[in-house]
Formats: C-alpha cells, structure tokens, sequence
C-alpha cells in the first residue's frame, strides 16, 4: 500500500470513536475533544494526522496530536519535537503526542531526544544589566561597541561613550576596521538614544583621519 493510500485511509477513518481506544490503552479519560485545524504558516511538508483539544475528566487541558506510521522513521522524534514545538506556539498549553504504529516489523524505537537536545526554554541575557567594565576588558571589537548597551552604573553616557571610543583606539584597529565598529557604536547607540552623544564624541576623538570624510558615516544623521 502506498503512503498516499494509507494516508487517506487514516483521514477518513479517523473519527472521535478513536478517542475511545485512548481511553481504554492511554488512559486518558476524555470527556471533551475539539477537533483542530491542520497546521497553517509552518515549514512542515506534512499535515499531521490527528489534532483536538481535549479536556479529561480530572480537568486537565492539552493538545492531543496523534500521529499514524506504517513504518518506523528513524528521525520520527526530530519531526514530532518540531510539530510539538509549533504547537505550543500555536496554542500555548500543554501538548500530549502519540505515535500509533501499524506496521508490522517490530522495531526499537527512539521516543526522547538526547538529554542535551530537550527544548524546555531559553535563557535570557539582558545587556542592560552587565557591567559596562566586562565590555571594556574584551579585545574584541564587536564585544566593545556592545558596551553603550550595557549598565553604565554612576557614569554618564558621554564619558561611556568616550571610553568605548579610546577602548577602540588601544587595542589598534587598521584605519576601516575602526572606522566600521565605530559606524556600527552609531547605530547600536540608537536603541539607547544616545546617538546624538555618541556622535559628539566621535567629532571630539584624536584620530589621524577623519572619520566624518570617510564613506562610513554620515555626518548629521
């Protein structure tokens, strides 16, 4: 049988009489289901098989998203991690996901991500809150110009602005590797509206070029 026929088989086959064989193999006692749309606005190339918000009796809410397989993919727990993700996104509530294998080759299967792959969350970094000093003691260019985002404590935004400026000079940057990361300090300082500083300062700095000639920048802006 192809997958296409399978495919349509268990599309119009598939009906809320299913949920009556979660109860009795799953048990999840369901007492309300709300059939879902299929996925819309997704990178998936398949629709997945089946999709209600459920209720049980005990009160809880979830997504329940069933997916039939004739055979074992091997990447199945990548397809379904990311249909789980999207789904949370779509719904924000808990998402309960099966996968109901009709096929007749026992097979082991690979049901959890490594440890290390789990999605749980993300961590949240707020340059606003690090300290203007851990910019100012990197080397790198890109790490520098992030200071005029960061916390300046009792320092003003003009002296700010001139010690990422100096910081620039000393770690000695070929003339267009200056004249970049201090276009780039221009526009970072945007989203602290302290272009107007930044630029005063950049007008008052000792160089040996000019950087308001250079094709960089643009004066008045």
């Amino acid at each position: 049988m192809s997958s296409g026929a399978f495919d349509k088989i268990i599309k119009e086959n598939l009906t809320d009489s299913f949920l009556t064989l979660l109860q009795i193999h799953l048990n999840i006692h369901v007492i309300e289901a709300e059939r879902l749309p299929a996925l819309k606005q997704t990178t998936i190339e398949r629709e997945v098989d089946f999709l209600a918000k459920v209720k049980t009796e005990d009160q809880q809410e979830f997504i329940l998203h069933l997916e039939f397989q004739s055979h074992y993919e091997s990447k199945m727990v990548y397809r379904m991690a990311e249909y789980a993700a999207i789904l949370l996104r779509e719904y924000q509530i808990p998402v309960k996901q099966f996968v109901v294998y009709m096929g007749s080759k026992k097979v082991n299967v690979v049901s959890e991500l490594p440890g290390n792959q789990v999605i749980k969350g993300f961590e949240w970094l707020d340059l606003g809150e690090l300290p203007l000093i851990e910019f100012l003691e990197s080397a790198a260019p890109e790490v520098i110009i992030l200071g005029i985002l960061s916390d300046f404590g009792s320092l003003k935004a003009k002296e700010v602005s001139m010690r990422i400026l100096n910081r620039l000079q000393e770690i000695k940057l070929g003339e267009d590797s200056l004249k970049k990361y201090i276009t780039q300090l221009e526009v970072l300082s945007n989203l602290r509206n302290l272009n107007d500083v930044v630029t005063q300062s950049i007008r008052a700095m000792p160089i040996t070029f000019d950087i308001r000639k250079s094709s960089f920048y643009q004066e008045g802006k």
